[in-house]
């Protein structure tokens, strides 16, 4: 139940502090449901997150381009967790 609860903390404060609207927002939320506590997370398949954001590949990946460019994610990390990780930030 712990992680749970981890998922629904992340999902609320995606709610509360994102400044992203429409497919941004989605995204977000779409991550949030596979996060820790740290806000990381291991990525989803193009293909499931396509589907569960509702965009096709390019606009999944303009979207998430412009959701780090605004500083609430991180993606791809190549510090030392791996490339198949992202952090949801929300710009702190």
């Amino acid at each position: 139940m712990k992680e749970a609860t981890m998922t629904i903390d992340m999902t609320v404060h995606v709610w509360e502090r994102s400044r992203q609207r429409g497919d941004g927002l989605v995204l977000l939320l779409a991550l949030a449901d596979n996060v820790d506590h740290n806000g990381q997370g291991r990525k989803p398949s193009d293909a499931l997150l396509s589907q569960r954001t509702r965009l096709t590949l390019p606009e999944l990946d303009i979207t998430i381009q412009r959701v780090c460019d605004a500083g609430e994610l991180v993606w791809g990390l190549g510090n030392g967790l791996g490339r198949d990780r992202f952090v949801i930030t929300l710009g702190s």
